[in-house]
């Protein structure tokens, strides 16, 4: 007789065990963005944010341009800028030896490719991009949109917007005038695009 009562104790509790389980809500998923693991709570927050639950795996996110990726892949999307991430996106996050960086994550020779087929030649060096395409070189002021403007953007080509023309400089001032207008000129850090 006791051992039928422990039986079904045993039996009780396991089926409340299997109940409670089944109300209790799925653990977040398990979400890494730039180097850090969030915690159920900040998963929470993305959640409401964006409306959807986040997708498990290791990402990186530019807060700045909302641009997003799989740890050491190229951008594959945007999201709204200034989410709640808790770690800053690394350099290397998505690639190297690209010598581009943008916001300072060096960019991943996909995305070279596509700046390239929609704009030209790739020039080195570092850029920052705003979530509306406003950009510019970093430091300086905003050059261009790559949202907004169809055309190639002057400093990401080496195309005819650069032929012929003269280097300038002198007391702190350096720049380059093409013969057909277009100009950039660097003067105490940074530099002004026509």
């Amino acid at each position: 007789m006791h051992a039928a009562l422990n039986r079904r104790r045993c039996l009780a509790m396991l089926a409340a065990l299997v109940a409670a389980v089944a109300r209790a809500e799925p653990a977040p998923p398990r979400v890494e963005v730039n180097g850090r693991w969030l915690s159920a709570a900040q998963v929470k927050a993305l959640h409401q944010r964006l409306g959807a639950p986040p997708l498990a795996g290791r990402f990186w996110y530019d807060p700045r341009a909302g641009l997003w990726g799989h740890v050491g892949g190229p951008s594959i999307g945007r999201l709204p800028p200034a989410l709640p991430v808790p770690a800053p996106m690394p350099p290397g996050v998505s690639g190297r030896g690209s010598g581009v960086f943008v916001n300072g994550r060096e960019l991943h020779p996909q995305e070279i490719q596509r700046l390239r087929a929609a704009y030209g030649q790739v020039r080195p060096g570092r850029y920052w991009l705003e979530a509306d395409g406003t950009a510019g070189v970093e430091g300086g002021p905003p050059a261009w949109n790559l949202y907004a403007r169809p055309q190639r953007p002057k400093w990401l080509t080496g195309g005819h917007d650069w032929r012929g023309g003269s280097v300038i400089g002198g007391g702190g001032t350096v720049g380059f005038i093409g013969t057909n207008g277009s100009s950039v000129i660097c003067e105490g850090g940074s530099c002004t695009f026509n």
